[in-house]
């Protein structure tokens, strides 16, 4: 994925727009980089390659890379807009975790998930005591990572 970006970094067109990459060319770029393993029972790099282009692909959520041509090997365009939510979503996760532990990052993204819950329901759902949940959604609300709304009971 490195070379990849890298490659189309170099072209000056790395978030304008989504400009299909060929297989052959993302070879090309790795050509050399130590990112690739080597191991004496390992496949070729071309084939090492294909299948990572394939698996990446083939994840949907969040989907950041996408096959455009099924001839052969193909290419593969990258969604730079979701790679870029991605990468924020997990820098702000990590400075939650770094600030206010793993427990407030867990709410955080369950939050992120489900939208607006109850206090009760996130203690259910992250398998928490209600008043861990309670001081730990009041940290990040002070801190300002989320919101609360008022909800009257009828």
């Amino acid at each position: 994925m490195n070379a990849i970006l890298r490659f189309l970094q170099k072209q000056k067109k790395f978030i304008l727009f989504i400009e299909p990459i060929s297989h052959n060319r993302i070879l090309q770029c790795i050509k050399g980089d130590s990112l690739l393993i080597q191991s004496p029972h390992s496949l070729d790099t071309s084939t090492k390659l294909t299948d990572y282009l394939k698996a990446i692909s083939s994840i949907n959520n969040p989907k950041i890379l996408s096959k455009v041509l099924d001839e052969g090997t193909g290419s593969f365009a990258v969604h730079f807009d979701v790679a870029v939510k991605v990468l924020q979503q997990d820098m702000i996760e990590r400075v939650i975790q770094g600030k206010h532990g793993d427990h407030s990052r867990m709410i955080f993204r369950l939050l992120l998930m489900k939208g607006k819950l109850e206090e009760k329901q996130i203690a259910k759902l992250a398998m928490l005591p209600v008043k861990l949940v309670r001081e730990k959604l009041y940290t990040l609300f002070k801190s300002g990572f989320i919101n609360i709304q008022v909800c009257s009971k009828i």
